[in-house]
C-alpha cells in the first residue's frame, strides 16, 4: 500500500499549496490600488497574475482529483492481490 500513501501525502501536500495560493487572491482581491496616473499598469499586473493563480488553483485541483483516482486503483489492485494470495493458500 506504500504506492497509496505516497499518493495520498502529495495530494495532501498539494491542497495545502493550493489553499496558499487561495489565501494570496483574496489578498489580491483586498488590495486598493489608487486610481491615479501610472496605477494602471500595476493594477493591470495584479489582475493578470489573480487570473494565473485562480487558473493555477483549478489545475491543482484537477490533478488532485486524477491522483485520487490513481490512489484509488492501487487500493484496488492491492485487494487484488490480497485476494489471489488468499487464493494460492487454499
Amino acid at each position: 500500500m506504500k504506492e497509496k500513501e505516497l499518493i495520498d501525502a502529495f495530494i495532501r501536500d498539494l491542497n495545502i499549496f493550493r489553499t496558499t495560493v487561495q489565501l494570496y487572491i483574496q489578498y489580491l482581491d483586498s488590495l486598493s490600488i489608487p486610481n491615479r496616473k501610472g496605477m494602471e499598469d500595476i493594477k493591470a499586473d495584479i489582475e493578470q497574475l489573480k487570473q494565473f493563480m485562480i487558473d493555477l488553483t483549478g489545475k491543482m485541483f484537477q490533478t488532485m482529483q486524477e491522483y485520487s483516482r490513481l490512489a484509488a486503483f492501487y487500493e484496488h489492485v492491492e485487494e487484488v492481490r490480497k485476494n489471489l494470495g488468499r487464493g494460492e493458500e487454499k
